[in-house]
């Protein structure tokens, strides 16, 4: 018997799969650096270090005010006092947020500004001495 040109058999054990594992998901090495997005759609990502500067990081404000419809990714490794100055950036441009925590499962990454779409912008990071030193 066939149902929708695959064999019952094998939709039923898709099904089955699905509900004990979960939706496959895309990209899965792609989306722990990116702390739950994929490299395609990210306006801007700072490094765990550059997110613990005191200071915002000037590139990632004027990026949260000028993209509202994208969402903020914050890494739950750092301290809140390192996530709390880009939340209240967030709240005050009307950006969601979201705190990422993936277990064991850790990400170079501190900060990522993602669209739900693919938008392919070329230069991500901030390339500064910081970034530098983490990543080489």
């Amino acid at each position: 018997m066939k149902w929708r040109g695959i064999g019952l058999n094998q939709e039923m054990e898709n099904i089955l799969n699905a509900g004990m594992t979960g939706t496959p998901e895309t990209k899965p090495a792609e989306r722990i650096v990116f702390l739950s997005s994929i490299r395609e759609r990210v306006k801007i990502a700072l490094t765990y270090n550059q997110v613990l500067t005191k200071d915002l990081y000037e590139e990632a404000a004027r990026a949260i005010e000028r993209n509202k419809n994208c969402h903020l990714y914050l890494n739950g490794d750092l301290p809140y006092e390192a996530m709390s100055k880009y939340i209240k950036k967030a709240n005050k441009s009307g950006v969601s947020f979201t705190i990422v925590n993936r277990g064991d499962k850790t990400s170079p990454l501190g900060l990522v500004l993602a669209s739900d779409t693919a938008i392919d912008e070329p230069n991500i990071f901030v390339e500064d001495a910081r970034f530098k030193r983490e990543m080489s």
